[in-house]
């Protein structure tokens, strides 16, 4: 099933992804077809030990 690229909006990275590195910019993760259809988010989840919770930081 293809998808409208209008349909996604965010991309959400886990915490076991491999993106770890603080300084990451957008063009790091999004692939050259999701650049060239418009608007794209993406999420890196941090874990919050305080409250036992993920907090998602835009990159």
């Amino acid at each position: 099933m293809r998808l409208n690229p209008s349909c996604i909006n965010n991309c959400l990275l886990g915490l076991s992804s491999n993106v770890t590195k603080s300084n990451v910019t957008k063009s790091d993760v999004q692939g050259a077809y999701s650049c060239s259809v418009g608007y794209l988010d993406i999420w890196k989840a941090e874990k919050n030990s305080d409250y036992y919770s993920l907090e998602l930081k835009q990159i």
